[in-house]
Parts: structure tokens; C-alpha cells; sequence
């Protein structure tokens, strides 16, 4: 259901400001989202990504379903070559469910961490496919996050990320014990959500949860 704007001048979408209404911090946290929410990647964010070895990614399908899912390669398949622009070199997969909200257009999260560091930058934008190889992101918000709650990893592939696996697509409308098991053990969630804006269409998101 569209959420009415309820500040234009605001930096945070309807839904963002009934939350923060609600909690008492409005006045407090406009001039944070002024400060922190960009309509372009700082020069630290556009050498931030390419470092990486993978990105996580929302998107919504056609039945309105947010996915969070994750592309990766080795470092430099994320490219930023200019502030508004992050190019992905990911092939298309299409045993993924959130490949049906990367299409040409389609409105996109992202959010990119570093598992050493802990550094994590976000944004949300509109994609640009230009091949089934690889897509870009039209940047419309761009912000770095803290690194609360990012449990420290080191990482490696244990595969080529170039060579794409075909899996088996099991759809089902409950978890069984070994689902319920895998998720009682994570310490980290990704999660997708999404919010459609009077006049101003779709805004999805990508979040970190540890």
C-alpha cells in the first residue's frame, strides 16, 4: 500500500518519519539524514566497493515479495566510475528468486561489508541492464553505516565465483527441523523490505542484522 509523503523536504521517506514520530526523535533525527543520506557515492564508498569480494542485494519480485540475496567475484567486479554510478560484473542466475526484481529499471538495494574491517556502506537505487552478464545501479540514496553487530570474518572462496552452480529451486510454505536449525545457529541476517511512496514510486532496502 502507498505511504503518503508526509515531509517532501525531508531526507527520510514517509514510513522512516511516522517511526520516528512515534518514537519521540523526528526533530532529532532530520538533521542526521542531512547529513548522512546522499544522492551520490562519497570518493571513500566509490573505493570502497570495488575492494569486495561480494555484495548483498534486495530486490522485489512481481508478486511483491523483497528478497535478499548476494552476488560476488573477486575483488573489482564492483566498480564505481563515477559518484552515481556502481557497476556489478555478475552474470544473471536464474535459479535466485530475486533475479525477477533486476531487470532493467526495476528499483534495487545494496549494502557492502567488509567482514576484516568491519566497514559497511549502503545504498538504493534503480538498475541499469545493459547484458545478462553484468548490470549497473543508478544511485539514489548512498550512506555508510556503523559496524555494530558485524561479526569479524575472515574470508575466502572455496570455488571459482566466476562458475556459476545450478541448485534445485524448493518452494514450500514451512521450515523443516534442518531450516529451523541453520537459522537458530546464524548470527547474521540479511533482510530485504521495501516501501512504495506517493509520486515517487518503490524504495527498497537491504539491511545488515548480526
Amino acid at each position: 500500500m502507498p505511504v503518503e509523503e508526509l515531509s517532501p523536504s525531508s531526507p527520510w521517506h514517509a514510513g522512516e518519519l511516522q517511526i520516528q514520530r512515534h518514537a519521540g526523535v523526528l526533530e532529532q533525527m532530520d538533521p542526521v539524514g542531512r547529513q548522512v543520506l546522499r544522492r551520490f557515492m562519497l570518493d571513500q564508498h566509490r573505493e570502497f566497493y570495488p575492494m569486495l569480494p561480494f555484495i548483498v542485494i534486495g530486490t522485489v519480485d512481481g508478486e511483491g515479495t523483497p528478497w535478499a540475496t548476494i552476488r560476488s567475484g573477486r575483488p573489482g567486479f564492483l566498480q564505481a566510475p563515477d559518484p552515481l554510478t556502481l557497476s556489478i560484473d555478475a552474470a544473471s542466475d536464474p535459479d535466485d528468486p530475486a533475479e525477477a526484481g533486476m531487470n532493467d529499471g526495476d528499483p534495487i538495494g545494496l549494502v557492502g561489508v567488509d567482514l576484516i574491517t568491519r566497514r559497511r556502506n549502503r545504498m538504493n537505487g534503480t538498475v541499469v541492464r545493459s547484458s545478462s552478464d553484468r548490470f549497473s545501479v543508478a544511485v539514489g540514496q548512498s550512506f555508510g553505516n556503523c559496524p555494530r553487530y558485524i561479526q569479524h570474518r575472515q574470508f575466502s572462496f572455496v570455488r571459482d565465483p566466476a562458475t556459476r552452480q545450478s541448485s534445485e529451486v524448493i518452494v514450500s510454505d514451512r521450515l523443516d527441523a534442518h531450516q529451523c536449525g541453520l537459522i537458530e545457529a546464524a548470527d547474521t541476517f540479511f533482510v530485504a523490505s521495501y516501501v512504495d511512496l506517493e509520486g515517487e514510486g518503490r524504495q527498497v532496502d537491504v539491511s545488515h542484522r548480526g
